[in-house]
């Protein structure tokens, strides 16, 4: 009926149509105005906002410690930094661990790799705060809350290492695989010689992606609370729940944020990256 209309057709002639038209060969030349100024307006943008925030964030910092006394707890933040780096390390071994006796075992088996996948997929989407009930139950039982808080780490780091293993032992040549089973090589030997150099790649990329996630996810594994009951175990993230949610006190906050990420750093700069590039370079396998 509208379509009909001649009011409606005169209007879309005469006014919709042009002004969709004008819009169109605006935005076009802004577009283009943009396209030909973005590095330029880029850079002078950068120049401008990032020494600002950073001269801002530094004299709120300064402000933050010179304000009143040294909050008593900063004494012991290197020290729950270190407990802290031991349960994300141990997160860490446990994941290569498991996943590659699980992901040799995976690959295989061509009946039940499908299966396998799935099932590993499904646990990978459940978000490790779903896991928080099981832990808080362990640990009811008399599991110790240390365990406890690299179990709850590991639901989180441990998919990470498992996914990469497995893709990087699914793109093993066959041939290379009858070759092994050819001249004897099976379980553990197979494992050392042909799978473990074939994988060693894609795991170290795993245990760095998983090295990312145990920090990510410390704060909820160090400290929990259920009910009426606390389980915390020392480490930098239970003291940043304590500062954050229970004291306020900002100066631990930001001296537990600023160490952890400095660690961090330090470790991804001096550890994890030569460690990827010597194993990139020494075990390619290439078709």
């Amino acid at each position: 009926i509208l379509g009909r209309s001649r009011l409606v057709r005169s209007a879309s002639v005469g006014i919709v149509t042009p002004a969709a038209q004008q819009a169109l060969r605006v935005s076009g030349r802004v577009l283009d105005f943009l396209g030909r100024h973005a590095a330029g307006s880029a850079a002078v943008l950068f120049g401008l906002v990032v020494p600002f925030l950073v001269g801002y964030g530094g004299l709120r910092l300064y402000g933050l410690f010179t304000s009143r006394p040294l909050a008593p707890a900063l004494k012991g933040i290197p020290v729950d930094l270190l407990f802290s780096f031991l349960r994300v390390a141990m997160g860490v071994l446990v994941s290569v661990a498991v996943s590659i006796p699980l992901a040799n075992w995976i690959v295989r088996r061509v009946k039940w790799r499908s299966a396998a996948l799935a099932i590993i997929q499904i646990l990978a989407s459940i978000p490790a705060t779903a896991f928080f009930p099981v832990v808080v139950i362990l640990l009811t039982w008399g599991l110790g809350m240390n365990a406890g808080a690299v179990l709850l780490a590991l639901t989180t780091m441990f998919w990470y290492v498992l996914f990469n293993v497995v893709g990087a032992a699914s793109a093993i040549p066959k041939e290379v695989q009858e070759a092994a089973f050819a001249f004897g090589l099976r379980g553990r030997r197979y494992l050392r010689r042909v799978f473990l150099p074939a994988v060693l790649p894609s795991l170290v990329t795993g245990c760095i992606t998983a090295w990312g996630a145990g920090w990510n996810a410390l704060i909820l594994c160090e400290y929990l609370e259920a009910g009426r009951r606390v389980y915390q175990v020392r480490g930098i993230g239970a003291t940043l729940d304590r500062a954050t949610y229970h004291t306020g006190d900002m100066q631990v906050v930001a001296a537990s944020l600023a160490s952890m990420v400095l660690l961090i750093i330090l470790v991804n700069r001096f550890f994890w990256d030569p460690l990827y590039q010597r194993v990139a370079e020494r075990y390619k396998m290439e078709a």
